[in-house]
């Protein structure tokens, strides 16, 4: 059964808008839909299916002989917002009867275990099937963490094989979610985080799949974070804001949160430019200090000594 549309949704495409990117007829794509091809992701009010863009754009790469990869980083701030996203995720690759791999902490995987479960799938029988692996993110890191970055011939040795046997196996998308990047950053390697991003992107493009990257907003508490910030997002081809940001089914009320938003980071912009202009002026009144305390230096010097 379909399930509703909700706020939570999206990039959803008709049959008519799924038709024009894949340039086939409405028909044709409900015939792929039936077929397993192309995945109905929900039914609006009308019971209409619905289709995502991505699944609809990686399916037009397939035909066109090219392999599509959707690297998606998702910032948080708390487990339990963490955890939905991640299951939820691992749900539609479920759904999909995709393969599907986890790369977390032991934790983690627990967590992201019971709610799956919790949502009605059955991840036990996925992993007695083969259908999901499930790997410790330290131990994998062990694999191909060099002097403290990533290192390419071993990180396509482990990791590309791992992809690649997985990918191997069944003819739907592979999904993967993993919270390397995220312990790396805060092993205080952010450079190794970007490292793997890179060669992860590099990995990618051979293998068709959806990959999702998680991020705790405590790795850019400060201003001096910002950089960094804007590399993770350009290393992604969907950048997802934390639960603070998550989009309103109501329109009024997304502007009004997007104001906010661009009112604190205006706020953040004249608060770190009053501190460069403070920081300019107390560089500039050292010169001055200096030059007092030489004055007065020679002053008691040139006095005459009593007696």
């Amino acid at each position: 059964m379909l399930r509703p549309v909700t706020s939570r949704e999206e990039d959803l495409l008709s049959t008519a808008d799924a038709a024009k990117i894949l340039r086939l007829s409405a028909d044709m794509v409900r015939l792929l839909a039936r077929a397993g091809r192309l995945r109905a992701a929900a039914a609006s009010v009308r019971g209409v299916r619905l289709f995502l863009r991505r699944d609809v754009e990686a399916l037009a790469a397939e035909r066109a002989g090219t392999l599509a990869h959707h690297h998606t980083v998702q910032f948080y701030e708390g487990d339990e917002f963490l955890i939905d996203v991640v299951s939820d995720f691992l749900t539609a690759g479920m759904k999909a009867r995709g393969p599907l791999i986890v790369v977390a902490t032991a934790e983690r995987r627990e967590a992201v275990l019971a709610r799956l479960t919790s949502k009605g799938q059955r991840p036990k029988r996925a992993i007695a099937s083969g259908q999901l692996t499930m790997l410790d993110a330290r131990e994998t890191l062990d694999r191909f963490m060099v002097e403290g970055l990533p290192d390419a011939k071993l990180f396509r040795k482990h990791m590309g094989k791992l992809v690649g046997e997985r990918s191997g196996k069944r003819r739907a998308r592979l999904y993967v979610y993993g919270e390397m990047v995220n312990i790396l950053c805060g092993d205080g390697l952010p450079d190794a985080a970007i490292r793997f991003e890179e060669l992860w992107n590099d990995l990618g493009h051979a293998h068709r799949h959806s990959r999702l990257c998680t991020y705790s907003m405590e790795h850019f508490r400060t201003g001096a974070d910002s950089t960094m910030f804007e590399r993770v997002c350009a290393l992604h081809t969907r950048v997802v804001p934390n639960e603070r940001c998550v989009e309103s089914s109501d329109p009024t009320e997304r502007l009004r949160r997007l104001a906010v938003l661009e009112q604190r980071a205006h706020a953040l912009d004249g608060e770190m430019e009053r501190r460069k202009h403070a920081e300019r002026e107390l560089l500039d009144m050292k010169p001055q200090r200096t030059q007092e305390k030489e004055n007065e230096r020679d002053g008691r010097h040139s006095r005459p000594r009593a007696g």
